[in-house]
């Protein structure tokens, strides 16, 4: 990663994670609790779905391969932690297996009480 960013001169990156990388499988469900430090993972052997647990080690790689660099001001990097998505999905297997897809599914057919 580094060699690269040294070439094309990247100073700054963006990636999209998943907010499952915090919350996981069983979020916390204190209504006071905020998720404001970055030393704050789910454990990885609780995260069972094979997306949730690629975008959780691609991230935790980002940082820690961050971390390596003496000087901190030469690389910067943001994480988007999105908790929900809208649009079609690319493949249809994934309509019944993506928490989004199946909360959508659930909003159509009157499944849930509340609305976020």
């Amino acid at each position: 990663m580094d060699e690269i960013a040294k070439r094309v001169s990247v100073r700054k990156f963006v990636i999209t994670g998943s907010a499952s990388s915090i919350v996981g499988p069983n979020p916390i469900g204190d209504g006071k609790f905020v998720y404001d430090s970055p030393l704050k993972w789910t454990n990885i052997g609780e995260v069972d779905r094979p997306n949730d647990k690629a975008k959780m080690l691609g991230e935790r790689y980002c940082w820690n391969k961050l971390t390596e660099y003496e000087d901190d001001t030469f690389l910067k990097m943001a994480a988007i932690l999105p908790y929900f998505m809208t649009g079609p999905p690319l493949y249809s297997g994934v309509a019944t297996s993506n928490s989004s897809c199946l909360f959508i599914s659930d909003l159509i057919y009157n499944k849930v009480q509340v609305y976020p």
